[in-house]
């Protein structure tokens, strides 16, 4: 079926449907690693669109403003990766440690928009295994490609 004024249509990995018009894809990816000890490490990539009258370090604060507040025993995390992208999407990155119950977390945030399309992926997990977290990042930052219609 066409897209219309009225419907739009919404591609996902096993298929497409049909919507009715109006509406924002909000769409999220997740997938995770088991790890020995019952815990896992996530990936998760989300994307939307970016508003064009805000440029992609200002989305980028204005998400990350509240983390301090929100996580507790926030801590922000230098890290110096080279951007897989360089040439096709300025790279944003936010990488970070907080507390959770009985463990320390880590997580590794990168924003970047192609065309308007803004994509934020995150790897979390314990931060015991923050060489690993960032390891998936690169991975999946190295093997991005917008797929062709």
């Amino acid at each position: 079926m066409r897209d219309s004024p009225s419907t739009r249509t919404f591609h996902f990995d096993q298929g497409m449907m049909t919507l009715p018009g109006g509406f924002r894809d909000r769409s999220q990816i997740v997938v995770d690693w088991p790890l020995a000890d019952g815990r896992t490490l996530g990936l998760a990539l989300q994307h939307g669109r970016l508003d064009p009258n805000v440029n992609l370090e200002s989305h980028v604060e204005s998400t990350t403003r509240d983390y301090p507040a929100k996580l507790l025993g926030y801590r922000p995390v230098e890290e110096t990766h080279p951007n897989p992208l360089e040439g096709e999407a300025t790279v944003v990155r936010r990488a970070f440690r907080w507390k959770n119950k009985a463990w320390a977390w880590y997580a590794h945030q990168v924003f970047f928009a192609i065309d308007q399309t803004l994509f934020i992926l995150t790897a979390s997990g314990p931060s015991s295994h923050r060489a690993r977290i960032d390891a998936i990042v690169q991975e999946a930052l190295a093997g991005f490609r917008l797929r062709e219609e």
